[in-house]
């Protein structure tokens, strides 16, 4: 069966069909037009050639180029193309490149700003050093023109340009503004001095010492002070930079106050390098504040008079110890050094310490830390408390004391509408405390939920908490409550929870009852 090759005489799309279809009627698959299929529908097909024929008329497609053609010579110029763009330069500032240059500008504003307001007196660069003031000035130019130069990539010598004024202005505030320190006592000189003026010294060696570090400073915050007695200085001999923020939050916290003292490096005392501390509102006295102060010294002197304490400071003391020494349980000293680190000043080392403990399997030197733990337990600075009392849990002893402070905190809390840590309930249950009903419900009111399940195990104190407050629950905790009751409850709830029963309704209703009959089936 031979085929032939048609075109649509309307769209003149072909089609190959059987040429027994001739004189045929069809439908054109491209355009829907129908018509018959005639030989007038067929496309001519071309014939084949071999290789080595040659058709005829088809010499014009040779390449050859016609010989009335004349080659003319042509002009190149050279064209200068960049082959390298950068997108920077034509491309919108991104966001980032902003930020970059206002934030790079505003920290070097801050800076100059700083030296401007803070150099007066009482400033807050009072006191600095030049040292300090050059490193400032240095690390805002430095952070601040790289962030100014990378944010102008498309405007580089406008940003040069304001760099180099900013730049500029920084370097010049050290100059401007130079190291002012409070007024201090000149160098002793025996000579020199107005005996009139030091009528409270009898010595020479007092004369030295309040020269060497300065003690003029002090009696400028005596005479400032709104309550001069609450002045207490504190001169640290031997004490690494790194130990001072220790020291100083230790202080704070002993002598009950949140001010930020004045604290002045580079003094000297018999020749040794010296910081003195003043704390302008302590709430405890001079000698109240040395026995405090012993904890990190290795020699201590109490200037009453002068309203001053003189330290050696215990370097080995704020020194935390070998880390295997304090993690690794097997080793003959880890009960020990931890208890040391208890003792250490630092509270950081105390709390890593005191959960290292709380998760101790083996107990040793068990009255000693539970003592410490105590201690740091009723501090005034009242830190770490959940913790401490975590790890009571497993350390505590009967009868040491800590089942009724943790209960007096733990109400001190309740007193003042403040959540009581999940570490004291579970402490209080555990320990069978007795008289915490009170506790357990003001928790279990906040979320009974997530408390009901404490309040099963602390049994009949959770009924008498309960019964306590039961007039004042809501339909909501009372089908808690009655859950508790219906495992935990004794004949001394049926009263209450049948009161109750009475004036509910619905589910409510059937829950009560259903705790009434399982009470009265215990009986």
């Amino acid at each position: 069966m031979s085929e032939i090759k048609i075109a649509c005489p309307e769209c003149r799309q072909s089609f190959v069909v059987s040429e027994e279809l001739l004189g045929e009627p069809v439908e054109c698959g491209s355009c829907q037009h129908y018509f018959n299929i005639s030989r007038d529908n067929q496309v001519k097909m071309g014939r084949d050639y071999f290789p080595g024929e040659k058709a005829k008329n088809l010499e014009v497609f040779q390449r050859k180029a016609p010989e009335s053609l004349e080659s003319a010579p042509v002009n190149f110029q050279a064209a200068d193309y960049a082959q390298f763009s950068d997108p920077n330069a034509v491309m919108p500032m991104s966001p980032m490149r902003l930020l970059c240059i206002f934030g790079g500008l505003i920290g070097m504003g801050l800076v100059i700003f700083l030296f401007v307001a803070g150099s007066g007196d009482g400033g807050i660069l009072t006191d600095v050093p030049n040292q300090k003031r050059w490193f400032l000035v240095g690390f805002a130019a430095l952070i601040g023109s790289l962030l100014v130069l990378y944010g102008f990539v498309k405007y580089r010598i406008l940003g040069v340009i304001l760099t180099l004024c900013f730049v500029g202005g920084l370097v010049a505030m050290p100059i401007i503004y130079p190291e002012r320190l409070t007024p201090v006592a000149s160098q002793y000189n025996p000579e020199e001095v107005d005996l009139e003026m030091h009528v409270d010294l009898t010595s020479e060696d007092e004369l030295r010492f309040k020269s060497e570090i300065g003690y003029a400073t002090v009696e400028t915050q005596i005479e400032e002070a709104e309550h001069p007695e609450r002045v207490i200085a504190f001169v640290l001999k031997r004490s690494k930079p790194v130990h001072l923020e220790t020291i100083k939050k230790y202080l704070a916290q002993s002598l009950i106050t949140a001010e930020i003292p004045r604290v002045y490096e580079g003094r000297k005392l018999q020749n040794e390098p010296a910081t003195l501390i003043i704390y302008n509102n302590a709430r405890i006295s001079i000698d109240d504040a040395a026995d405090f102060a012993k904890k990190f010294s290795e020699d201590i002197r109490v200037r009453e008079e002068l309203q001053l304490i003189e330290i050696e400071v215990n370097v080995d003391a704020l020194t935390t110890a070998d880390a295997r020494e304090i993690t690794d349980e097997s080793h003959p000293d880890y009960h020990s050094k931890n208890l040391e680190e208890l003792r250490s000043i630092d509270p950081t080392r105390q709390l890593a310490a005191i959960q290292r403990l709380g998760n101790t399997k083996d107990i040793k030197l068990r009255s000693d830390i539970v003592r410490q733990l105590l201690v740091l337990l009723t501090h005034q600075s009242g830190e770490h408390r959940a913790e401490i009392v975590d790890t009571l849990r497993t350390w505590a002893i009967p009868d040491d004391g800590a089942d009724e402070i943790i209960t007096e905190q733990a109400r001190e809390r309740i007193q003042v509408g403040l959540k009581v840590p999940e570490s004291y309930l579970h402490y209080l249950v555990e320990q069978n405390v007795e008289g915490i009903g009170d506790i357990l419900v003001y928790a279990w009111a906040e979320d009974v939920i997530v408390y009901e399940e404490l309040m099963l195990e602390a049994g009949e104190r959770a009924e008498q908490g309960l019964l306590t407050v039961w007039p004042e629950l809501d339909n909501y905790q009372l089908e808690s409550a009655a859950t508790i009751l219906a495992k935990v409850g004794t004949a001394a709830s049926i009263p209450a929870l049948s009161a109750a029963y009475e004036k509910s309704g619905g589910e409510l209703k059937k829950t009560l009852k259903a705790t009434i009959d399982e009470i009265q089936s215990r009986r």
